[in-house]
């Protein structure tokens, strides 16, 4: 059996995921660059293939809403009919994901983030390095299994507060994470004045916000069509 997909979302935490990837023979997703849907729901969430690639369809940069459409002439950024060409996997451009690269975030450089698919994947990445660098990965992992949406997400910033409190290091890496959040938002300030568990939880809000608001218009859009 072989499953195709185009712009689909992360279908569930890793043990699902790879027992989906095991029970079929191949997987062909399809992604366009700038198509915001298959980076949500965040992780722990992730994709089947677990821990494989994606085909990439079009290398689009930033988020664009258009970009989630089959329709090639319903948007400025064309859809996967358009980008979709050709009978050849292998001439198509592969891409790995990014949660798998260690990635740590310092504070003074925050003003490099974007909102864009490509600091989606960073932040998650940043987040999972920060949790396994610290020994909290396992507690997340298991917590996402039993819990979702903002009960996991309060566990996350409760967790940031104690990584925070352990010492200098860590609390500059958490730092660097949530500046960069804010800037991926649009914060008015990507000032992050304190650690505190409200201020964190309220950062997390701001970047969900953002990036699920451009989620819903991709999907209105095809919707509407």
């Amino acid at each position: 059996m072989q499953l195709y997909t185009f712009g689909a979302p992360r279908v569930g935490l890793a043990g699902f995921a790879s027992a989906n990837t095991n029970r079929i023979n191949m997987i062909y997703r399809c992604t366009h660059g700038a198509d915001v849907v298959p980076k949500v729901p965040l992780w722990p969430f992730v994709h089947s293939p677990y821990k494989g690639f994606e085909f990439r369809l079009d290398a689009g940069q930033g988020i664009n809403p258009s970009a989630h459409g089959m329709d090639p002439l319903a948007g400025a950024v064309p859809g996967y009919l358009t980008t979709a060409r050709g009978e050849d996997w292998g001439s198509l451009q592969k891409a790995a994901n990014g949660f798998l690269h260690p990635v740590r975030l310092d504070y003074d450089k925050r003003n490099q983030a974007s909102y864009s698919n490509y600091w989606t994947e960073r932040l998650s990445a940043a987040l999972i390095t920060l949790l396994k660098d610290t020994g909290y990965y396992s507690a997340v992992v298991l917590q996402g299994a039993i819990s979702a949406g903002a009960t996991l997400y309060d566990f996350i910033a409760q967790t940031l507060v104690k990584i925070a409190d352990a010492g200098k290091t860590a609390a500059s890496q958490v730092k660097g994470l949530l500046g960069h959040m804010l800037v991926f938002a649009g914060a008015a300030s990507s000032i992050v004045k304190d650690l505190s568990y409200k201020t964190i939880r309220d950062i997390f809000n701001k970047m969900l916000k953002r990036l699920y608001r451009g989620v819903n218009e991709a999907i209105n859009r095809v919707h509407l069509r």
